[in-house]
């Protein structure tokens, strides 16, 4: 069944969910009437110290009598208030210490805590995204981005924010189906990650008599050790980062996400798109595309993780005034009009409307005009501080890298160095940052075997400076881009088009691509 345009949920997800109420329901009940009536006045919701140390003395008896049951009411409560984040977890806790010691009480409080985070999980994938989108939309982009940035070291990172328990649990169960995090790190992150806090808990539900507050719970030492193991949890991440094989440099490269040009065919024999981490040169001929393709490229780069995209930021640094907001607005809209209508089929594909706005993609391109080669310069080391204080950035568009040195640079020799040094440190920027940069470049002629041709201005040294070098041409009425050269890509062209809402495939049955 479809949703309800005033209903965000079908009518399965809502069976779904009453499901699990009902279960839920059913076992509390089932636990309810198995007890004497004259009992019923001593059960309740801890929410103090008080109302633990209440529970303990009516519950002892019932645990040595009737195992099975306190057992089974227990972990419905805890299930039940970790599923819908009811405050009060961390006094089950502690009633599980003063009822079934160290042991079996950090044993079922880990148990009883990953079932009701795992429930969570579920139910928020199947009912929860309005509601986070509507409560947390902030905080949700950022985490989205934080697991993106960190999906190769995932685990660490899920563990990490299990053994801090300072860090919001119930936010993590909820929001987690909605970033992408797999089940399966969420469930073993929740598990293991869960032991510390859950040991310190029980331990402290021992000796639940002499407890004055909560802040009792975590001394100096309890909170010590807890952020002690969080370290030791992310240790392989900062320990990978300092060395790296050659085979774990091709597996990065390979789970590297390229940035889509918007054009299938063109992605194609670009091997997915852009690639980061490589100096891209894009060239050819006034009113081509090339600028429409560099703006492309900077929108594209902000597609949510979701859509499969990177949810990164773009610089687009404009050496001849070519940048038109008005023409950025448009491919914005084309851009976010695509993505709905291509993944409206998926559940996956809700993501929060505050993140696809046409105005919070113009926010995260960050626009700089230079005037002169001695900007352009400027422009390029001021980079370096940027990038550092804007690690979303993942793209780094120049459009065009020649229009000043070829008309106000008369030095041809101090002109190749000053620009070999300024793409030696865009190439620097690449690689420590992991962003893609894109040159636009234009064309001039050359005389060639007795004949004037067509070449990609500042002639075949400036060629070297770069990873991958397209070519952008006619061919008859089309549009057409070939790759020229590269170090991992085949010499192939590919039909695109210009449209009302950016780059966009070329309406034809037959088949585009050719390979060369």
């Amino acid at each position: 069944m479809g949703r309800n345009s005033k209903f965000p949920l079908s009518r399965c997800e809502v069976a779904a969910a009453v499901g699990v109420v009902a279960s839920l329901g059913l076992g509390l009940a089932a636990v309810y009437f198995s007890m004497p009536s004259s009992d019923y006045s001593f059960l309740k919701l801890p929410r103090t110290l008080e109302d633990i140390q209440d529970l303990r003395d009516n519950l002892e008896s019932y645990t040595s009598d009737y195992t099975i049951q306190v057992l089974v009411g227990y972990c419905t409560v805890y299930i039940f208030m970790q599923t819908f984040m009811i405050p009060g977890t961390i006094f089950m806790s502690l009633l599980a210490g003063a009822l079934f010691g160290v042991v079996r009480g950090v044993a079922l409080v880990v148990f009883a805590a990953t079932a009701g985070a795992s429930s969570c999980y579920f139910l928020s994938y199947l009912i929860g995204r309005p509601l986070v989108f509507s409560l947390w939309p902030d905080k949700l982009s950022f985490f989205q981005k934080q697991v993106a940035r960190r999906r190769e070291k995932l685990l660490n990172y899920m563990l990490f924010l299990r053994v801090t328990p300072t860090l919001p649990n119930t936010f993590i169960n909820v929001a987690s189906p909605i970033v992408d995090v797999p089940y399966h790190i969420f469930f073993l992150a929740t598990i293991i990650g869960l032991i510390p806090a859950a040991y310190v808990t029980v331990r402290a539900g021992i000796a639940i008599g002499e407890l004055r507050s909560v802040a009792d719970l975590y001394d100096f030492q309890a909170i010590a050790t807890l952020f002690l193991i969080g370290i030791v949890s992310v240790t392989p991440t900062l320990i990978s980062r300092r060395a790296q094989t050659a085979w774990d440099m091709l597996s990065e490269e390979q789970m590297q996400k390229p940035i889509t040009t918007g054009c299938e065919e063109l992605d194609t024999i670009l091997g997915g798109g852009i690639q980061c981490k490589a100096v891209t040169e894009i060239g050819g001929i006034p009113g081509i595309g090339k600028t429409q393709l560099g703006i492309q490229l900077a929108v594209n780069v902000q597609i949510p993780v979701q859509y499969g995209g990177l949810g990164g930021k773009a610089v687009y640094i404009d050496t001849e005034g070519s940048f038109m907001v008005e023409r950025a607005h448009q491919i914005i809209e084309g851009c976010i009009a695509d993505l709905f209508e291509k993944f409206e089929h998926r559940k996956q594909s809700l993501v929060c409307p505050y993140i696809l706005q046409p105005n919070s993609f113009l926010a995260n391109i960050f626009y700089f005009r230079v005037c002169s080669y001695t900007e352009q310069i400027a422009a390029v080391n001021y980079l370096e501080k940027f990038l550092e204080e804007h690690k979303d950035v993942k793209i780094i568009v120049v459009d065009s890298i020649t229009f000043h040195f070829r008309r106000d640079f008369d030095d041809l020799a101090m002109r190749t160095r000053v620009l070999g040094g300024m793409s030696s440190k865009l190439m620097r920027f690449t690689k420590k940052h992991n962003l893609a940069v894109v040159l636009l470049n234009q064309v001039t002629t050359k005389f060639v075997d007795g004949s004037f041709q067509l070449t990609l201005a500042l002639g075949d040294s400036w060629s070297h400076a770069c990873t991958n070098r397209i070519i952008l041409y006619w061919n008859g009425n089309e549009r057409h881009a070939y790759i020229d050269k590269s170090p991992s890509l085949r010499s192939a062209s590919a039909p695109f088009q210009v449209t009302s809402k950016g780059i966009r495939n070329v309406t034809s049955n037959c088949k585009r691509v050719r390979m060369m």
